[in-house]
């Protein structure tokens, strides 16, 4: 006769691993949204901020000539065409005409320049630093976990809104205020039960949600201005972009030069 006994305290009963498997999942879920949080709020407008106050003169730069120099083909091309069909016509004429088709340069010109303007006034107010991002990270994922809508969506309009309130701080770089949430941040046991309860029943819906925000980060660290991290890091190839730039400029320069001694021929 076997004298082995069965240690009851641990035996994993089906609905408490399930539970776990939840409360597992639930975490995975809130850190993924904290890391998107983290991303658009604070890690890609650092980026970019360091990226136009490096580049962003030269890129405005870039555009204007670009702009100019398409411009000034198009003038050439439309004094022809008014020359072969042999109409009169006024230089004013063919400006209006050239103002409205390259209305759509003039508006890229005025993105960069509210983009370079809105950079120095990030740098002006302060940021989030990554000292700041770290020391954040477990007080921001913990109130994602409590009171974030997706992850919890029977809690009350009340607490849904402390979530709101701690992105809102992220996004205006105020620790204080997401310190503060997490500082009240407190849950009952038997709201925490009921909520493991309720979860149970929406794993499939976590799981889709879970996939959706891992897909969404993939998609940010694959674009600007996430992607030119690397080269804002590396001395070399900064200035390696710069002189690429920089060369543009004097090519679309040449250009210009070029047409516009083409359109002096021509009104002669």
């Amino acid at each position: 006769m076997s004298d082995n006994k069965i240690n009851v305290e641990s035996v994993e009963f089906p609905e408490e691993k399930k539970t776990a498997d939840m409360a597992a999942l639930k975490e995975e879920s809130a850190a993924a949204l904290a890391r998107r949080d983290e991303l658009r709020f604070v890690v890609c407008r650092n980026i970019e901020m360091d990226y136009m106050l490096r580049f962003g003169e030269i890129e405005i730069d870039v555009l204007e000539c670009q702009c100019e120099a398409l411009r000034s083909k198009r003038r050439i091309e439309l004094i022809r065409k008014k020359q072969q069909e042999d109409e009169s016509f006024r230089m004013q004429e063919i400006e209006e005409l050239l103002d409205d088709e390259f209305e759509k340069y003039s508006d890229q010109i005025d993105d960069q320049t509210e983009k370079l303007e809105a950079a120095e006034e990030r740098k002006r107010g302060g940021f989030l630093s990554d000292k700041d991002l770290a020391d954040l990270k477990a007080p921001y994922q913990a109130i994602v976990s409590a009171f974030h809508p997706d992850l919890n969506p029977d809690i009350a309009e009340t607490e849904k809104a402390k979530y709101h309130a701690a992105a809102a701080a992220f996004e205006a770089g105020d620790p204080a205020a997401i310190k503060e949430i997490y500082e009240a941040l407190t849950t009952l046991e038997a709201e925490a039960e009921e909520e493991a309860g309720d979860s149970a029943a929406q794993s499939g819906q976590m799981e889709t949600l879970l996939d959706e925000i891992q897909t969404e980060i993939k998609e940010i660290e694959k674009s600007y201005p996430y992607n030119v991290r690397g080269m804002l890091e590396n001395e070399a190839a900064a200035s390696e972009h710069k002189e690429t730039l920089m060369q543009t400029i004097s090519c679309y320069e040449d250009m210009i030069s070029i047409y516009r001694a083409e359109v002096d021929d021509y009104m002669e």
